[in-house]
């Protein structure tokens, strides 16, 4: 099944299959899971006024459109707006993630 979670901290660390309705007042960083199947579903949905990041573990990439994260931790995808919204699904165990559909104009480091 699929679960849906209301963040309403500074942080979290994801797990497949599950939606992140990000509600907290300051930025919120959510952290790619560590061990992920392939097709495991994340999706992220912003209501926060300080938007959201999405961070990654060492070796971690997210593929959006023609565009790719930073290989590792220091690669990073954020919202740019408050109601920006992202799902991705894994389809490389643990490492690789793919953006299916966004709304809004997301940043890609």
């Amino acid at each position: 099944g699929f679960t849906w979670t209301v963040v309403n901290t500074s942080s979290v660390n994801m797990v497949g299959m599950n939606g992140y309705i990000v509600d907290d007042a300051g930025l919120v960083t959510l952290t790619l899971p560590a061990t992920a199947n392939v097709g495991d579903i994340l999706i992220i949905v912003g209501m926060s006024a300080s938007g959201w990041t999405i961070a990654q573990n060492g070796g971690q990439v997210i593929h959006l459109s023609s565009s790719d994260t930073t290989v590792g931790a220091g690669g990073s995808i954020s919202s740019t707006d408050r109601r920006d919204c992202i799902q991705l699904v894994c389809n490389v165990l643990d490492t690789e993630f793919t953006a299916t559909s966004l709304v809004g104009n997301l940043t890609v480091v």
